[in-house]
């Protein structure tokens, strides 16, 4: 199967100026999965690659915009030739040199020679693409040459695809030619997916169903290819996903798809991410006190791919200022550090350890393996908790004074402010809201009534992803009127009802605040009900 992931990124070189220089920062990514159009075998990836980079660019402060090809015919956003070309102008038409711009293609792609040309050019097929048809596809020379405003910074482009001959009569093709000799335009650095005569491939075994080189690639951006302070180069992500391609991870899945790099365009910085540890077994990390985490929001994939970010020990104040209900104001000390994961469980990481569905066949929920599992009581994810900590501890990823667990209100919330005291953790303007949860404004009430794929929307300061709506997440307490305060709340030892917290994709912003707490009866399933998981220091 083909795929062409193509990502064209005009980046400011870090450089000093004189005075404030104001920088804008925008992005286009384009996926298509199914062609309508015979001759186009389908994809299953490639809308969620495009999907997953958004976000990670849309964490380092880019304006995005995101074209896919199931999108409604009558939208803005389908990505049919015609709304790609204008999108990219559009976005570009204000740019100057010390603007960024990122262009990003996931699809099938064609190399072939137009009648009326002497050379061979490379197209991506828009979701209207007609097979050997020119003039229905996107001409990659010309989004290089035209499309792209010349006079902004420094250009990098990520190809993602195939590079063998076309078969006769296929839709298999070699994606742009290129080698460390070919010859790109000035401030121009391109990395290829494979060398020539290799085929790019998506796989279900890593990432929850992925392209093999973005999944090396998303690993980088998300932190991995960053340095000790954060900062992410261009010349350390190519590195990382060289290396990573490389591994005994990707290699047992793929030998023959080795990256490759064009051009040279400098010392590029990307932005700063959060940096990603790995705990492997056996290293001294599994012990103990080697387990605890240094800095607020540090990321380390402790479970697979899955990544938590580290809570440290702290003050801070619990509930609503000025409020006289169950949410009146309580002090807290977390006298302990923890791990708290960075989204919501989702349906893949349930039934991967679980082997079992309890959304299927329900209302109002979308299947697939990054959404947020819903219709979870709230013993099913102390269940969940349990066995996780069993198989981390067995395989030595896990040291014996730490579990994986429900976090406590207290902590839930310590987490979700991420030191801020504010309504959420962006602060007071429910305006905001969007870009960090799905909730009634942008899921409900334009009929997509589901919890959605988890870590879309922007993270708190701590790196921690979709804490305001999608689904409620259930918490380790036993409800009581009166918020816990002092150090390191106890959980009542018994009660009839359990707390969950953070909001829905079902409700209104005031439900969706950083203090905003409800209860029910631990039996309990829901659409909009899920859990996050916790990993906190063991009692004696």
């Amino acid at each position: 199967m083909f795929r062409i992931f193509l990502v064209f990124c005009s980046l400011l070189l870090v450089a000093p100026c004189i005075g404030f220089c104001e920088q804008e920062r925008v992005a286009v990514f384009v996926g298509v999965n199914v062609y309508p159009k015979p001759g186009f075998d389908p994809l299953r990836f490639a809308e969620q690659d495009v999907e997953r980079a958004a976000v990670e660019f849309k964490n380092l402060g880019f304006r995005v915009v995101v074209l896919k090809g199931s999108l409604p015919a009558t939208s803005d956003l389908r990505a049919t030739r015609s709304n790609i070309v204008t999108q990219i102008q559009k976005l570009m038409k204000p740019l100057d040199g010390d603007d960024m711009c990122v262009v990003m293609f996931s699809g099938h792609g064609l190399q072939f020679t137009p009648s009326e040309q002497t050379d061979e050019d490379a197209f991506f097929c828009p979701v209207d693409a007609v097979k050997n048809d020119p003039t229905t596809l996107l001409s990659l020379n010309y989004v290089i040459d035209t499309l792209l405003n010349p006079q902004v910074g420094h250009k990098l482009l990520i190809v993602d695809a195939c590079r063998v001959k076309p078969k006769t009569g296929a839709t298999v093709g070699k994606g742009i030619q290129g080698s460390d000799k070919v010859s790109l335009p000035s401030k121009t650095s391109v990395l290829f997916s494979c060398s020539a005569r290799q085929e790019s491939f998506e796989t279900d075994k890593l990432g929850n169903g992925t392209g093999i080189f973005t999944y090396c690639l998303l690993d980088g951006l998300r932190g991995a290819a960053a340095d000790d302070k954060g900062q992410l180069t261009w010349s350390r992500l190519v590195a990382h996903v060289e290396d990573k391609m490389e591994s005994d991870e990707v290699r047992k899945i793929v030998t023959n798809q080795h990256p490759i790099l064009a051009g040279n365009a400098g010392r590029v910085v990307l932005g700063k991410v959060a940096v990603v540890k790995r705990q492997e077994p056996g290293t001294s990390g599994t012990t103990a006190s080697g387990f605890s985490g240094t800095i607020a929001g540090e990321a380390r994939a402790l479970v697979a791919d899955t990544v938590f970010h580290w809570c440290p020990p702290g003050k801070f104040t619990m509930g609503t200022p000025g409020a006289t209900d169950d949410e009146a104001p309580a002090e807290v000390t977390q006298s302990s550090g923890f791990w708290m994961c960075e989204t919501e469980v989702t349906q893949g990481q349930w039934t991967a350890l679980m082997s079992s569905t309890p959304w299927q066949g329900k209302s109002y929920v979308k299947e697939g393996p990054k959404f947020a599992a819903s219709y979870v009581s709230h013993d099913d994810a102390v269940a969940y908790c349990k066995k996780l900590t069993d198989q981390e501890r067995k395989a030595g990823r896990l040291p014996s004074g730490w579990t994986y667990a429900l976090p406590t209100e207290a902590q839930w919330e310590y987490a979700c402010r991420a030191g801020t005291k504010t309504k959420f953790s962006f602060g007071d303007d429910e305006k905001r809201l969007g870009d960090y949860a799905w909730y009634v404004e942008n899921a409900d009430k334009i009929k997509q009534e589901y919890a959605h794929e988890v870590g879309q929307k922007k993270a708190n300061d701590w790196g921690l992803k979709d804490m305001h709506g999608n689904v409620w997440e259930w918490c380790a307490d036993w409800y009581q009127s009166k918020l816990p305060g002092g150090r390191d709340p106890a959980i009542l030892s018994e009660g009839s009802l359990r707390v969950f917290r953070g909001g829905g994709w079902d409700y209104f912003a005031s439900n969706c605040r950083s203090a905003i707490r409800f209860r029910i009866s631990p039996d309990f399933r829901l659409n909009d009900l899920g859990f996050r998981v916790a990993v906190v220091p063991s009692s004696p």
